[in-house]
């Protein structure tokens, strides 16, 4: 019959049972009686695949399709986050996306259509609120099968191994479909997302669990998890639950004769999705600022206290605007009220305090220049310029600074972007995070220059410390995760600097909250708050 849609199972639901397709909530059981005569078991419609979720920076609406894989609605993902078992928070955990250089899901889905020859006949009560009553549909039947969800993130700070790892993945996740073998080119991509990345693995099943224990290899977690979603597809033709129930419209129900006019959702649904981006996304900040010691914070407790409600309170307003749009699917014309994100993220990274620290360089005994940065000014240095940053790690949405001089003045390019416009002008970049990479007070904080060889001393003995995975790229030195990252300065013209960026977690284009600008007067950058 026409009008069907599908909606997630949910333990409760019953034949005939009014529907809410908005909020994804059941209403009244026995709004429609439903006679059946039933038919022949239709074939098993099996898939079996793994999919890339594409970067934020990129795809703006690709939070959106990772909830969408669940088939969760907007406006039930914002009423349903953390209470609501269909709403899986961890395997939609959109901070740890975000830390992600790869986001892949593999999923491996069973369904059998129902094959019943129905009749309905439509239970008038005549109620004061019909349409709260009733919703928009009713559930004529079920779609039986069982799905599996793996999403896997492959974590790595490394920017110089992206690429690599982009490779591997394809490579690898080529192994999750049927009858797919693995390899010696699969297991080889496997080792080197293994050697140069951490990756995680959350499991969401429709239907009964199969064990995987997580292993702290990413070779064994990925081969362990072929394994299951293998068996998971060879099993499929025994799964018998529940996997959607199948909605239908009032409206074509022959005996309904206009009884009410039930709610349109299709524009709302379609609005909310922006409503559901802001929402994830004051969730990250609100993890972002627990996650942060009180210590850090210039007030200590009550700003973290204070920051806390506010966000808080943001994440009610988009609640209260769901249970508004519930009611009077117009009212999606008008976005929700308070803060955006990305002014809660701001009022965060000022609450925090911050270290000046002080670009220098300084003649070495074989009489090169090299260039570093620290917290003090040391004696024989000359000061560059200054500037505030964090030295520690909590904060999301701050980037790492690679601080060297380039040996060709005319290539002002950092991370990818020119660091000055056509007219000449110094672009706005951003700027964050400081990282305390030392272990002792001799090695201290940054150290650098481009070439190897030209060393100062206090970068030496950073590297004599964290050496073991380092490798020098282009002039720069790269190391691992838990490992040293050396920083550098460029050189633009004498006065004129700038600072070259790694991008740290992927978080800096959702919020962008500091820049770096040259200052001309006084011949030095300085961090400014974005518009």
């Amino acid at each position: 019959m026409a009008g069907q849609i599908r909606v997630p199972y949910a333990d409760g639901m019953t034949e005939g049972q009014g529907y809410n397709s908005y909020l994804q909530q059941t209403c009244m059981h026995n709004a429609v009686t439903i006679n059946s005569t039933a038919g022949s078991d239709s074939p098993m419609d099996l898939s079996y695949q793994a999919r890339e979720i594409k970067d934020y920076k990129y795809h703006h609406h690709t939070f959106s399709e990772l909830l969408q894989t669940l088939d969760i609605s907007a406006g039930a993902g914002i009423v349903g986050w953390g209470t609501d078992t269909k709403i899986d928070s961890k395997f939609l955990d959109r901070t740890e996306i975000k830390k992600s250089l790869l986001t892949y899901v593999v999923k491996v889905d069973a369904r059998r259509q129902p094959s019943a020859t129905v009749t309905y006949t439509f239970n008038w009560k005549s109620p004061s609120d019909p349409r709260g009553l009733y919703g928009d549909h009713f559930i004529s039947d079920f779609v039986k099968g069982g799905a599996l969800f793996a999403r896997v993130s492959i974590i790595t700070n490394e920017k110089s191994t992206s690429h690599e790892l982009q490779v591997a993945a394809k490579t690898a996740f080529s192994v999750f479909s049927a009858n797919a073998q693995v390899t010696t080119e699969v297991k080889e991509s496997i080792q080197k997302i293994q050697k140069s990345s951490e990756v995680k693995i959350y499991l969401h099943y429709v239907g009964t669990p199969t064990e995987m224990k997580p292993s702290d290899e990413a070779e064994n977690n990925m081969m362990r998890l072929k394994e299951v979603a293998d068996s998971f597809y060879s099993n499929a033709p025994k799964h018998t639950y529940k996997r959607f129930a199948l909605l239908e419209k009032y409206t074509n129900i022959p005996d309904f004769n206009g009884s009410f006019v039930p709610f349109d959702y299709t524009e709302a649904k379609d609005r909310s999705w922006a409503v559901f981006n802001d929402f994830t996304k004051c969730l990250v900040v609100q993890n972002m600022l627990r996650a942060i010691d009180s210590d850090h914070y210039t007030n200590g407790r009550s700003d973290r206290d204070r920051l806390n409600n506010k966000v808080i309170t943001q994440l009610q307003l988009y609640r209260n605007w769901v249970a508004r749009v519930s009611k009077k699917p117009e009212e999606a014309r008008s976005p929700p009220s308070g803060d955006f994100p990305a002014k809660l993220q701001t009022e965060v990274l000022l609450a925090v305090k911050r270290r000046k620290y002080i670009a220098q360089s300084i003649r070495l005994q074989n009489n090169r220049r090299t260039h570093f940065i620290d917290d003090y000014k040391h004696d024989t240095a000359k000061e560059l310029f200054r500037f505030e940053a964090y030295d520690f790690d909590q904060l999301m949405g701050t980037t790492k600074i690679i601080f060297g001089k380039m040996n060709n003045e005319d290539r002002k390019i950092a991370a990818g972007v020119p660091l000055f416009d056509h007219a000449g002008q110094p672009r706005r970049v951003s700027l964050l995070r400081v990282t305390d990479y030392a272990d002792s007070i001799e090695s201290r904080r940054v150290v650098s220059t481009v070439k190897p060889g030209h060393l100062g001393p206090k970068a030496t003995r950073v590297l004599s410390q964290h050496r073991s995975e380092a490798a020098r790229r282009s002039g720069v030195i790269y190391g691992s995760v838990s490992e040293a990252i050396i920083l550098t300065m460029t050189a633009a013209r004498e006065k004129y600097l700038a600072l070259l960026l790694e991008e740290y977690h992927a978080m800096t284009n959702m919020f962008s909250l500091f820049h770096l600008i040259s200052d001309r007067t006084n011949g030095y950058y300085s961090p400014l708050t974005a518009p």
